[in-house]
């Protein structure tokens, strides 16, 4: 029984280290996007990532739009080619 529990342990342990990479790297991924938006870029952006914030704000458009029918929406960001200098708090909207 003891063999396996530290087995169990040591297995964790190595897992969880592997697992904070991808967790450090998501991270810094989306500290570069934020700071790119900020300073009103949108040139270095994936087109991927920018699918995923059109995507994104469809979906909050949609959360919001308590019937508005024909309520102009704004071009996209893979529209214009160039994410808007918004605040970090906008994108977390």
């Amino acid at each position: 029984m003891l063999p396996a529990l530290l087995i169990l342990i040591l297995s964790y342990f190595v897992a969880s280290l592997f697992l904070s990479i991808f967790s450090f790297s998501s991270t810094a991924i989306l500290h570069a996007f934020i700071a790119d938006r900020d300073t009103g870029g949108g040139t270095n952006t994936p087109q991927a990532l920018l699918k995923f914030v059109d995507w994104n704000a469809s979906q909050n458009a949609k959360a919001k739009g308590d019937g508005a029918a024909g309520a102009e929406v704004p071009p996209s960001a893979s529209q214009t080619g160039k994410v808007d200098g918004g605040s970090a708090a906008n994108v977390m909207e």
